[in-house]
């Protein structure tokens, strides 16, 4: 059985943990005592091994034994040991291995460098190929169930779909593209790639309860949508990292669920904080962070983001000026002012790098994230 204190490779998860803890925490729901199918599908989804697979069936035989001897136990959670495996291992989930991108084995380690300018197509190529096998693999799992219900085998004399024809239409209803899904990765250009990613993120849902059904295999039901696109977004995001691919799916702000341009180093975590911030002008920051990110942003788009941080950090000059050096707030200012981005006056400069943006942005973001720990702050007495 499971052992909290020593939680090894038998329990790697191939979820994120924090989606292992929430879905746990969905079957443990007060006044609720899951069943053993919905943890069984919980268990075999989450974890690479079938260690916790064996342990429910232990559970249960021990639940069978309890029932047999004290009547009147077997559904009371004291007698439940289920529901006590499931509750371990969701309190040890900050624990538990998690699984990631594969360690690169000698060949990859040493193999030689793939020319600079690859043309896009041989480029993304593998990536293709590797997201249309997780999507496969999430549709046989349910997970595109509910917006493109399969058929049954009970279902014989009526007109029917298959699966593959209801998600083109639902890609063609989306940009207007005809049999895209179906016609294969092969044909896809960039465009189509990163729009079918995009659009899947919308069409996916976890299934978190299945029934077995003769001649269909399973049926699933009681969709969720949110844990199934936080699962996608993290095994998309993996995906395109282990291909060299400088996108993203991105994990909140106005453009959920949308590729944008992310930073490899902590500025993710900047983003994550701030546009979450408080404060009546968050919609604002959200906007920008929206706008500077974007797959196709322009240096207008850029130029505008920048506007409108600036703005907010208008808004909260004085409590800049409370709490920082008079002449550091001042420079903060002179930096957007003195160049032709604010008010495009003909005293200012024009000719700056765009480069200076990135800088700007990040410059302006970072202190945002700074006046927002400002102003939650608890007031001393």
């Amino acid at each position: 059985m499971f052992d909290p204190r020593r939680p090894g490779a038998d329990y790697l998860l191939r979820w994120p943990r924090t989606l292992f803890a929430q879905e746990a925490g969905a079957l443990l729901r007060p006044g609720r005592l899951a069943g053993r199918a919905e943890v069984e599908l919980l268990l075999e989804e989450a974890f690479v091994s079938d260690q916790p697979q064996r342990d429910l069936a232990a559970a249960d035989a021990i639940a069978n034994g309890l029932a047999g001897t004290f009547a009147g136990l077997a559904n009371s959670s004291l007698a439940n040991p289920r529901h006590q495996l499931l509750e371990n291992l969701a309190d040890a989930a900050s624990r538990l291995p998690e699984q990631g991108s594969p360690r690169p084995y000698h060949a990859t380690r040493y193999a030689p460098p793939e020319p600079a300018e690859e043309p896009p197509r041989r480029r993304l190529a593998p990536a293709k190929r590797a997201w249309v096998n997780l999507v496969r693999d999430l549709q046989v799992r349910g997970y595109f169930d509910k917006a493109a219900p399969r058929a049954c085998v009970e279902d014989r004399g009526a007109m029917t779909s298959s699966q593959g024809m209801l998600l083109d239409m639902e890609v063609q209803d989306r940009i207007g593209a005809v049999r895209l899904w179906t016609c294969g990765p092969k044909l896809w250009d960039e465009s189509d790639f990163y729009s079918l990613i995009e659009i899947f993120h919308d069409l996916i849902a976890r299934p978190r309860s299945r029934r077995d059904h003769p001649g269909c295999r399973w049926h699933y039901s009681d969709y969720a949508i949110e844990p199934g696109q936080t699962l996608y977004r993290w095994a998309v995001n993996q995906l395109l990292t282990r291909h060299h691919i400088d996108l993203q799916l991105a994990d909140d702000g106005d453009d959920i669920g949308r590729l944008v341009h992310t930073p490899a180093d902590g500025r993710h975590d900047l983003v994550h904080a701030v546009v979450g911030g408080p404060g009546d002008d968050a919609d604002k920051v959200r906007h920008a962070v929206t706008l500077f990110r974007s797959r196709g942003t322009s240096v207008e788009d850029k130029r505008s983001a920048c506007i409108t941080l600036a703005d907010v950090l208008e808004t909260r000059r004085s409590l800049l000026k409370a709490e920082l050096l008079s002449r550091d707030e001042e420079a903060l200012f002179q930096i957007a002012n003195g160049f032709a981005i604010r008010h495009q006056r003909a005293d200012q400069r024009p000719d700056y790098d765009d480069a200076y943006l990135d800088w700007l942005y990040w410059l302006y973001l970072a202190t945002i994230e700074l006046t927002n720990r400002l102003l939650t702050k608890a007031p001393t007495s």
